[in-house]
C-alpha cells in the first residue's frame, strides 16, 4: 500500500481538510523539473506546514480548554457523578490520542513527500539534496514537539483523572496501522 493509500485510511475523516494535500503536492512533481516546478513546490510545502500546526495549535488550546472544565467538575463532583459523566473523560483521552495520529501520519507525508521531491528532482546521490533541509524545516513546527504525550502522560497520572473510568474501565487509544507505519504496525 502507499502513503496516499494509509494517509486516506488512518485519518480522522472529521479533520480531513487539515491534513497534508499529498496527493496535490505529489502532482506538483510530476509536473516535470524546472525551476518554476521547484519554487511551486516549496510554497506548497510551506504552506502545507502551515495549515497542519494552525490546526494543531487550535486543537491543543480547545483540547486545554476541555482539560481545564472538566478539571472544575471532578473537583465539585462526588463518586456517583463521576461514572455519569465518564464520557467527557473518555473524549478528552479519545481527542488527544486522534491529535497524536493526526501529527504522525502529518510528519510521515511531510517526510515522505521530502524524499520523493530529492527523487524526482534528480537530487538523490548528490550534494544538492534537499530531505534534511526540508526535514530541519518539519522539525521546527509546533506539532512536531512531545506536547500531546506529555499531556497525556500528566492526565494518566493525574489522581483526579485516574479515578474515572470508561465503561469497560480502559481508556482505547488509536494506533495507526499500514505500511508506511512500520514501527506502529
Amino acid at each position: 500500500m502507499k502513503f496516499g493509500k494509509d494517509l486516506a485510511t488512518n485519518m480522522v475523516k472529521k479533520w480531513e481538510a487539515h491534513y497534508i494535500d499529498y496527493e496535490a503536492m505529489k502532482r506538483i512533481l510530476t509536473t516535470g523539473n524546472t525551476p518554476e516546478v521547484k519554487r511551486e513546490f516549496h510554497a506548497m510545502y510551506e504552506a502545507q506546514l502551515k495549515k497542519v500546526s494552525a490546526f494543531y495549535l487550535s486543537e491543543v488550546a480547545r483540547v486545554e480548554q476541555a482539560v481545564a472544565t472538566r478539571n472544575t467538575q471532578l473537583k465539585a463532583m462526588s463518586a456517583v457523578d463521576e461514572v455519569q459523566t465518564s464520557g467527557q473523560h473518555y473524549q478528552v483521552f479519545r481527542d488527544l490520542t486522534d491529535l497524536r495520529s493526526f501529527t504522525w501520519i502529518n510528519a510521515e507525508g511531510f517526510r515522505k513527500i521530502a524524499k520523493k521531491y530529492d527523487k524526482l528532482m534528480d537530487l538523490r546521490g548528490t550534494d544538492a539534496t534537499e530531505a534534511e533541509m526540508l526535514e530541519a524545516q518539519l522539525l521546527r513546527e509546533p506539532f512536531m514537539g512531545n506536547k500531546i504525550q506529555e499531556f497525556l502522560d500528566g492526565l494518566k497520572g493525574d489522581k483526579a483523572w485516574s479515578r474515572v473510568k470508561t465503561g469497560d474501565g480502559a481508556m482505547e487509544l488509536k494506533i495507526i496501522s499500514g505500511t508506511a507505519n512500520h514501527g506502529l504496525a
